[in-house]
């Protein structure tokens, strides 16, 4: 069988879905090169352009962890939550999370690593001990304001995101 026979049709949905391929691989790879806001815009750029795209979903939401744990932010932004939460809702989530990002359900590169990351946040919240010490630590002012300092990093990396994006696409433009 051709592979002209596996498309549809259509150009227009031929270039489309071909458009979606190609932003999910441009998000593996700004993912490889530790990119992960670039990567998870790429992967939902790639989901709007084919909603029905596999696996794409399980991208974004590994791209999101990485990004979480990169951000060193607290263990239950790594489990999807801004605030804290109850056992319960821990253990339904971490078990979503588990199943999204388990290196055999998500081709990803980032699925093993995310996987781990979401073993070790659940391993620490679901221990009552260390949950309920955890959850005062949050609560201190030091903790509170600790995201400030990095804005003007952030700023600094969104502008060199914006040039690799720039860099990327007038190479392609130009060919």
């Amino acid at each position: 069988m051709a592979s002209s026979d596996l498309l549809p049709q259509d150009p227009l949905v031929n270039l489309t879905k071909l458009s979606a391929v190609k932003a999910q691989d441009t998000a593996e790879e700004l993912f490889k090169l530790q990119y992960f806001e670039m990567a998870i815009m790429q992967a939902m750029v790639a989901k709007e352009f084919d909603p029905d795209l596999q696996g794409v979903d399980n991208l974004i939401l590994a791209y999101q962890i990485h990004k979480a744990v990169a951000e060193k932010k607290d263990r239950y932004h790594v489990l999807g939550f801004k605030q804290v939460t109850d056992y319960v809702t821990l253990k339904k989530q971490y078990r979503k999370l588990a199943r999204f990002v388990h290196p055999d359900k998500n081709s990803s590169v980032a699925a093993e690593g995310d996987f781990k990351h979401v073993k070790a946040a659940w391993d620490f919240l679901s221990d009552p001990a260390k949950k309920k010490t955890y959850d005062k630590s949050l609560r201190t002012p030091q903790f509170l304001g600790s995201n400030v300092k990095n804005t003007r990093k952030r700023a600094s990396l969104r502008g060199r995101q914006q040039l690799l994006l720039e860099m990327v696409f007038s190479r392609r433009l130009s060919r």
